[in-house]
């Protein structure tokens, strides 16, 4: 069988597989636990914190563990909405992904904040001045997909988010299908990224937010 729908999920790296089978068997303590099997425990995860960082260009203290980027999604959004003070206006765009785009409803509804969908010209891509010129003092949060899914369309998220740092703007990028595939320095344009294990390779189950 030729698979072709890498963009959907991935198969499992072997030495990821090996690597997982050592901890579910070998290195299965509590990584808070502070007896030797934890300490172990901790140590592999902390490690892997490293090399996620690294790969990403960020500190490892920036790099968060979740159940999927689903999860990691509405971590940056919520926490984003959080921390808005007075402001209310949220800039996404009409292909996001239904994890981006559900959370923004659930936040209209619960949170009164006011959400500026922006639609893709016919090849799929959101122009960057497009976007920002629903940009005023009343935004707080812009979140945009890196890649999109369905159609491989990358998006102008760097020039994005170059606008947004003079602006004081939060800004989460789902960067779902870009790792392992377009290298990125993520402290230099964005507060949120997020990620999912099973897209590059990895176990199901595993999301990251930076």
């Amino acid at each position: 069988m030729i698979y072709l729908d890498n963009n959907a999920t991935t198969i499992l790296d072997e030495q990821a597989g090996k690597a997982m089978q050592e901890c579910f068997y070998k290195i299965y303590g509590n990584p808070n636990s502070i007896h030797p099997m934890g300490l172990e425990a901790y140590r592999v995860m902390e490690e892997s914190r490293e090399k996620i960082a690294e790969l990403l260009k960020a500190d490892p203290r920036e790099i968060y563990f979740t159940s999927s980027a689903t999860e990691s999604i509405n971590w940056a959004l919520r926490s984003a909405t959080s921390f808005r003070g007075k402001r209310k206006r949220v800039i996404t765009s009409a292909i996001e992904h239904k994890a981006v785009l559900n959370t923004l409803k659930d936040l209209q509804n619960s949170e009164g904040i006011e959400v500026i969908i922006v639609e893709p010209n016919k090849q799929g891509i959101i122009f960057a001045e497009k976007l920002l010129e629903h940009v005023n003092e009343d935004t707080y949060l812009v979140s945009l997909m890196a890649v999109n899914n369905v159609t491989g369309a990358i998006q102008p998220y760097e020039e994005v988010g170059q606008y947004l740092e003079a602006k004081n703007i939060f800004y989460h990028i789902d960067a779902v299908q870009t790792i392992g595939k377009i290298s990125f320095n993520l402290e230099s344009f964005c507060n949120f990224a997020s990620f999912s294990a099973h897209k590059f390779h990895g176990p199901k189950g595993l999301g990251i937010l930076y």
